[in-house]
């Protein structure tokens, strides 16, 4: 094991790890704007309303069908993403290993074994950007449904 390579694989968990609080926000901020709609915008209530459903024409029935389902779309996706995870892992540094991992790691530094620590950080590299793809391809999937929310909204404003 190179000490180049080691400092390359620590570089790329801190980044990988960056990577997973910045889904953490958009999915916030996601959450926080379908929310404030939802809550703020008569229009937006207006919709969820069954007395509005059985009297508005077709062209607002089915925007109004649309917002629903995007909403609820885009709130779950967001909240799917900040849901804790369980990933098995025996990595060191997953604090859920511990105490087993922190005896891995003595019992490694008794012998001599810096090639651990490679393995190790390998390891952890993989499970963080196993959970950076789930939590992107969610934050993706709520960012479409928010942009279905926005264009359901507009044509409930202007079909109003």
């Amino acid at each position: 094991m190179s000490e180049r390579h080691l400092s390359h694989l620590v570089e790329a968990n801190r980044i990988f790890a960056d990577h997973i609080r910045t889904a953490d926000q958009k999915a916030a901020y996601i959450f926080t704007f379908i929310l404030a709609l939802v809550v703020w915008s008569a229009e937006t209530r207006r919709s969820f309303s069954l007395e509005h459903l059985a009297s508005a024409g077709i062209v607002n029935v089915l925007a109004s069908l649309v917002l629903m389902g995007a909403v609820g779309f885009a709130l779950v996706c967001a909240i799917c993403v900040v849901l804790p995870r369980s990933r098995p892992g025996t990595s060191i540094l997953f604090w859920g290993a511990w105490p087993d991992a922190g005896q891995t790691l003595e019992d490694a530094r008794r012998r001599g074994d810096s090639d651990v620590l490679y393995d190790d950080y390998l390891q952890n590299t993989a499970t963080l950007a196993a959970i950076c793809k789930a939590k992107y391809r969610l934050v993706a999937l709520a960012f479409r449904a928010m942009f279905v929310v926005v264009a359901s909204y507009l044509i409930l404003l202007a079909t109003g």
